[in-house]
């Protein structure tokens, strides 16, 4: 683990743990994505999961930014504002431009 950071939450995808580092990182709270996937080369050894790790001084502003951005999973499909992308129910932000959900 990393010095002065502490892990948030831990991904399945990370699609999901990048969403969440943008999102975290354009509302100044410090974080980072740890994977141990050799670089890329093993997939797999993601059993474990991706790490959303942040700085230990942004603990509590992060937690409240992750529920106050969480979507239901069983949230409809919408369509992206921006770019007009579909998204699939459960995402909060669009995987075409990165646009959060209205």
């Amino acid at each position: 683990m990393h010095a002065g950071l502490t892990l948030l939450e831990t991904y399945l995808s990370e699609l999901d743990a990048e969403f969440a580092l943008r999102h975290l990182k354009a509302l100044g709270v410090r974080a980072i994505v740890e994977k141990d996937n050799c670089g890329g080369l093993q997939p797999q050894l993601d059993l474990r999961g991706i790490k959303l790790l942040v700085a230990d001084a942004d603990l509590e502003k992060a937690r409240a930014v992750l529920a106050e951005a969480a979507v239901p999973v069983d949230a409809p499909a919408w369509t992206c504002s921006d770019c007009g992308q579909e998204v699939e129910a459960g995402f909060g932000t669009c995987w075409q431009c990165g646009h959060d959900r209205d």
